[in-house]
């Protein structure tokens, strides 16, 4: 993230602490926090990725036009379940920003949380699970030139229910722990992918669009206490860190991360490094005020899971979205 904003923020003038960086999860693909860590293992996929993104931003900014935007609202509860105890709320708000240029959509954002993790251990093909199928099946759907980006809601303890969908079963065997498991295969992606397909169309043919009367941003520091040492150390053993990032880790009384807010329009998406439980993300939803709520998972930083048996979130009460 770090180096992203940077080489882009050269490049392009936009303030670095103003580019959010949201990939989806997956189980299906190189472990970039391990080349983070080990550069010297594979420095050509580590640069290309890099460099892949930057270039990415610097075209967008090189394309930019005068747009509509607009938001929608849809449900997604039928197909998603709380893994940890199905009988909480997973969020099964699915969440759809449109943007229009000349009354024709260019671009479509889409946000639910749930875990892209259709693919089990057994594949062994790089694929972006379940958002890597929808994304360009909204696009083409939609017609010529519209881009669509998946946002990943707060996912922690969130799963795509088993098909066939009713009754609702989670898509693990077992829950008592993740062996032996049965995610599923491609089939089980396109499936899952055409009902995700099919709400966001819906939703998204339903917006009206108008002229953005809010585009702001603003990125809040955040220290989090770290655990006991030996949590620590469980921690960074899970993760694969080296003796020296572990070593760094313990020496630390706390982790130093950020949350980022960026408002288009009527709608302010939530940025949170790691992971957050749904109950977290339903907390932060009702105390925005104002304006519609995205949760955005996984962005700018990696502190893995937030559960909400740890951690009580509250916005600060000085400042405005």
């Amino acid at each position: 993230t770090r180096q992203v904003r940077e080489k882009a923020s050269k490049n392009t003038g936009i303030p670095a602490e103003n580019i959010l960086l949201a990939p989806s999860q997956t189980h299906s693909g190189v472990a970039m926090t391990a080349l983070g860590m080990y550069p010297n293992e594979d420095s050509k996929t580590w640069d290309n990725t890099i460099n892949g993104i930057t270039i990415g931003i610097e075209t967008a900014v090189n394309q930019m036009k005068e747009a509509t935007i607009g938001f929608g609202r849809g449900d997604f509860k039928d197909y998603t379940i709380n893994r940890r105890d199905p009988d909480l709320d997973a969020d099964g708000e699915l969440l759809v920003i449109r943007l229009d240029i000349e009354e024709k959509p260019i671009g479509i954002l889409y946000n639910v949380a749930c875990h892209p993790l259709l693919l089990d251990y057994r594949n062994h093909h790089i694929s972006a699970d379940f958002p890597g199928y929808a994304s360009p099946f909204v696009e083409s759907s939609m017609g010529n030139g519209v881009l669509a980006l998946y946002l990943q809601g707060a996912p922690g303890d969130v799963n795509p229910i088993r098909f066939p969908y009713q009754p609702k079963l989670n898509v693990y065997d077992d829950m008592s722990s993740n062996y032996p498991v049965f995610w599923g295969g491609f089939d089980d992606v396109k499936r899952f992918g055409q009902v995700l397909v099919a709400e966001v169309l819906r939703v998204a043919a339903s917006i009206k669009t108008e002229s953005c009367q809010g585009l702001a941003a603003s990125t809040v520091p955040v220290s989090v206490p770290l655990k006991d040492p030996e949590g620590v150390k469980q921690h960074c053993h899970f993760a694969a860190y080296t003796d020296q990032q572990t070593e760094k880790m313990l020496t630390n009384s706390s982790l130093h991360t950020e949350i980022q807010a960026i408002q288009l329009g009527n709608s302010v998406l939530i940025a949170i490094p790691g992971e957050p439980f749904a109950q977290i993300g339903l907390d932060i939803k009702k105390q925005v005020k104002n304006l519609e709520p995205i949760i955005v998972g996984d962005a700018n930083d990696d502190i893995r899971y937030i559960p909400v048996s740890y951690t009580h979130l509250t916005l600060p009460t000085n400042r405005e979205v």
